[in-house]
């Protein structure tokens, strides 16, 4: 079992079930729940990336573990962070960070490019 997971893919709607697949396989040391819970929170981020990046950009994938945490990195060729915002209630759409925020301990975004990161804490990898 590696430590770490590096994938880059093509900003595409069919790109994201790929990189969820190869995650949640290099995530084979998780229990499913908290397997389902990563790949269901690194979807989110993917999704935004292609929904919200460049055109014809490339989304990287970065995944590792240091001591009792996993943290996820999801990064497109975007150089606007400010762009992520949280849901309006009302809103048809745009739940995905919700989802992120149930899920994960952390997380946050970082700039030029744009990274959108999870992390997964102890309390959230233990048996559930």
């Amino acid at each position: 079992m590696e430590d770490a997971f590096d994938m880059e893919i093509a900003a595409t709607p069919t790109s994201i079930g790929v990189a969820r697949r190869a995650l949640g396989a290099w995530a084979d040391f998780l229990p499913d729940a908290q397997r389902t819970d990563l790949t269901i929170a690194a979807s989110e981020l993917l999704t935004n990336g292609v929904r919200h990046g460049p055109q014809g950009a490339t989304i990287t994938v970065h995944a590792h573990r240091t001591g009792g945490d996993l943290l996820v990195e999801v990064c497109d060729e975007g150089s606007d962070p400010s762009r992520i915002a949280r849901s309006v209630p009302d809103a048809l759409g745009g739940r995905g960070l919700m989802i992120v925020e149930k899920i994960a301990s952390d997380w946050g975004v970082l700039g030029n490019p744009t990274c959108v990161w999870f992390r997964l804490g102890p309390e959230r990898l233990a048996v559930r």
